[in-house]
């Protein structure tokens, strides 16, 4: 509707200029036949008038047919959420026979894009919380539904991941993610395509500020609902190549840091998991781990409780070298005193001479 009163604007626009040009032009035609040869000067001003009319109607005109190429084109481009390609949390390229492409499977999708979408400020938000909690906790009852919980998960941690990085990577602004956040609600408002979970009522209002934490504390929601869930290892192999993600959150906030720092943990935490993809996410994020900010992070009992999950991994792996001289790197160079494997480091240390003497 706007596009159309828009064009019908402009096009009275272009009609009344129309207009004006033809009555000054209709004066200057009877003045040139009129006007003596000898004088030049009102020639000249004569001549310089209808120019600038001329250029007046060249511009209305130019900007009315812009409008209408540009009103028409879009009326046959497909709909920004498909022409754009972007992942998001509703798996639509799944096989029909897929359980996420059951209707508990969707409502749960759509449930979790709406945790990432509404602002923490919003009243709706701990009801959309507590509806994804009571939902994921029904499926978990019934086993043939607790891999709609794990593939629903994944896909929301992978998003949320890579949205925080957007976020952080802007400076701190979050601008692109808030666009895409804002992006994905305004066309879901508008959209009349035929999978209910892409249609979305959330308004975003976060701030830029506001919004990678909030990224942040639900990424942390993610990993504690894979916790000791099959889906866990998906995100442990997400989390270890998130290495920008990484980088990026050493200049982030403290608050922004301790959740990621409790990402890190949960997932560190969970045995079972192949240990090359284990050790992979420990070297990707002991950096963050050796360089604490300074400001409420952790409290302390955190602290000794994520020392004991890193020192118990180490303790398993059977080449504790390459993690070690990352930790001591990092360690050596940074303000913190935390995290403090000075225990694991030395208890290396003895078995690498004794292994030597042998």
């Amino acid at each position: 509707y706007s596009g159309f009163m828009a064009s019908l604007f402009l096009a009275t626009l272009f009609m009344a200029s129309l207009k004006t040009i033809s009555l000054l032009l209709a004066p200057l035609a009877k003045t040139i036949i009129s006007i003596d040869a000898s004088t030049s000067q009102k020639l000249k001003w004569i001549f310089t008038e209808s120019f600038k009319n001329m250029l007046v109607f060249i511009f209305c005109l130019s900007i009315w047919l812009i409008r209408l190429f540009i009103h028409t084109v879009n009326t046959f481009l497909p709909s920004p959420v498909f022409a754009r390609g972007e992942k998001t949390i509703i798996i639509t390229s799944l096989p029909p026979n897929s359980l996420t492409g059951s209707a508990i499977g969707r409502a749960l999708s759509q449930v979790l894009a709406l945790v990432i979408e509404t602002p923490v400020d919003s009243r709706k938000y701990e009801f959309v919380r507590n509806l994804a909690d009571e939902m994921i906790e029904e499926n978990w009852k019934e086993e043939s539904l607790r891999e709609v919980n794990r593939m629903a998960l994944s896909a929301g941690f992978e998003r949320t991941v890579n949205l925080l990085n957007s976020a952080l990577r802007d400076h701190g602004t979050g601008g692109m993610a808030l666009k895409m956040i804002r992006r994905i609600s305004c066309l879901n408002k508008h959209s009349f395509t035929a999978n209910p979970p892409l249609q979305s009522t959330t308004t975003t209002t976060i701030t830029e500020s506001v919004l990678a934490e909030k990224l942040a504390t639900d990424l942390l929601w993610f990993a504690e609902k894979l916790a000791g869930t099959c889906g866990v290892e998906e995100a442990i192999v997400e989390w270890s190549e998130a290495s920008n993600l990484a980088n990026l959150s050493l200049s982030a906030h403290p608050r922004i840091q301790a959740s990621l720092v409790r990402v890190s943990v949960n997932l560190l935490r969970e045995e079972g998991v192949e240990e090359g993809k284990r050790v992979k996410m420990l070297m990707t994020w002991l950096p963050l781990l050796a360089n604490e900010v300074e400001g409420v992070v952790l409290s302390g009992r955190e602290k000794c409780e994520a020392e004991r999950v890193v020192e118990k991994m180490i303790e398993g792996l059977a080449d504790k070298e390459a993690v070690l001289a990352n930790w001591l790197h990092h360690y050596s160079h940074s303000n913190s005193d935390w995290p403090n494997l000075q225990r694991s480091y030395h208890q290396w240390c003895h078995f690498s001479r004794t292994s030597f003497n042998s």
